[in-house]
């Protein structure tokens, strides 16, 4: 337990209330909720060059470390052991990356539209969606106009994935990064 906070676990039922918030406008620390109330983890960037990110759910904590520029790579660390990395195809649009074991097996792919739609999402080896990001939450109004959240969606076998909450971690840091032209 990093954080100091206990995490619930992720339930089939969540999947109809899941999102991404950012309590405070004016920190980088993002917390995954279920019906509004529930925590089931966050992700705070750590660093003031935004390249260290500290990620915890109920199923572990990573650390994430953006490296490189020409060649961007997201590594998930526990203990600073590396679990997988996330290797970005398009450098300069961001809009596919690969998940990668350290053995080499593809967890993921993310997937984002070329044009700023507000959603990405990962998919399985066949093209098949996993874990959905879409931009906004369901209440709306002026309070969540300067915050970066989503919504989260899950089809069965993305549920299932034995990799769903580094998945949900890391794709919501790669997230953030790519839609802040700052970092």
């Amino acid at each position: 337990m990093l954080s100091g906070m206990t995490y619930s676990p992720l339930l089939p039922s969540d999947d109809a209330s899941l999102h991404w918030r950012q309590p405070d406008a004016s920190k980088f620390r993002f917390d995954l909720t279920a019906a509004g109330e529930r925590r089931l983890g966050h992700v705070e960037i750590t660093s003031w060059k935004m390249n260290v990110v500290m990620a915890e759910t109920a199923a572990g904590v990573w650390r994430f470390e953006h490296v490189g520029v020409w060649s961007p790579k997201v590594r998930a660390l526990v203990d600073d052991v590396e679990v997988a990395t996330l290797e970005v195809k398009n450098a300069w649009l961001g809009n596919r990356a690969s998940l990668v074991a350290p053995d080499g097996h593809v967890i993921g792919q993310w997937v984002t539209a070329l044009f700023a739609t507000g959603s990405a999402e990962w998919q399985d080896a066949e093209g098949q969606t996993l874990i959905a990001f879409r931009s906004g939450t369901d209440e709306g109004g002026m309070a969540t106009w300067w915050r970066t959240q989503c919504r989260v969606d899950f089809t069965a076998a993305g549920f299932a994935h034995p990799d769903r909450d580094l998945m949900l971690t890391i794709g919501w840091y790669f997230t953030v990064i790519a839609s802040n032209p700052a970092i």
